[in-house]
């Protein structure tokens, strides 16, 4: 299976209280530039609660055409990595990863990117 290049750059938000699913919920909203090639389809967006996890990649917690999702999570320690996929449902490799929380939050977002091959 030919694998196409992400390039993304994506910024992590996290959207506290108002927004959140439960008591205990966060949301986290993300935002990454288009992929370029002509037959893009869409991204998902893949998530894992601790270091050691494996990420499950039959079950994206989003998966869509936009350039921006939120999901919301339970608890602490989450990773996550984002995958563009075409119209021949061929994915990209991963994203980097971004981890929530982050160690030292001096901003609210978190940058990332993919060099393209």
């Amino acid at each position: 299976m030919k694998k196409f290049a992400l390039g993304l750059v994506v910024v992590f938000t996290v959207v506290m209280g108002l927004w959140a699913v439960q008591a205990s919920a966060t949301d986290l909203c993300f935002a990454w530039d288009a992929n370029p090639e002509p037959d893009l389809a869409g991204y998902k967006l893949f998530g894992k609660q601790g270091r050691t996890s494996a990420y499950d990649y039959t079950a994206p917690l989003w998966d869509g055409p936009e350039t921006t999702c939120t999901v919301a999570v339970v608890g602490t320690d989450w990773y996550f990595v984002a995958r563009a996929y075409n119209t021949y449902n061929e994915e990209s490799e991963d994203s980097n990863e971004v981890r929530w929380p982050k160690q030292t939050m001096e901003k609210p977002c978190l940058r990332f990117c993919v060099p393209l091959p």
